[in-house]
């Protein structure tokens, strides 16, 4: 029983980034996702290793694409890892008001997924932090 429960939780954990149900979202609709939500994200500067710092932000959503709660996920205490969390946080809100959901087609509902961001890659796709 421990074995299965163990390779149940691997097989969650691996399902790219994408919680329980992942095989209903691609690729194209988690970079749709991201995309969305960073162009809506001033992230702040000041923060030392910024690039050291990867942002999970676990999202209930609704079968409209509706966002009703955000979790923060791998939150160690550090002051500049919330800063940075809270500011990716407030990106989906503000993606979330232009248009009243996040852009996610039809038939690809997911009542939770977990969205990723390695800073490091988002400090080199914006030439820095």
């Amino acid at each position: 029983m421990a074995r299965l429960a163990f390779a149940l939780a691997t097989l969650a954990f691996l399902a790219v980034s994408f919680g329980a149900r992942a095989e209903t979202l691609s690729d194209d609709t988690a970079d749709d996702i991201r995309a969305a939500i960073e162009k809506n994200w001033n992230v702040p500067i000041g923060i030392p290793n910024l690039e050291s710092y990867t942002v999970s932000l676990r999202l209930h959503m609704t079968p409209e694409g509706v966002v009703t709660q955000i979790d923060v996920l791998d939150d160690k205490g550090d002051a500049g890892f919330r800063t940075l969390a809270e500011s990716a946080r407030r990106a989906i809100l503000i993606t979330q008001s232009e248009d009243g959901r996040l852009p996610i087609p039809p038939g690809k509902f997911n009542p939770t997924i977990i969205v990723r961001w390695p800073m490091k890659l988002i400090c080199e796709q914006r030439d820095g932090c």
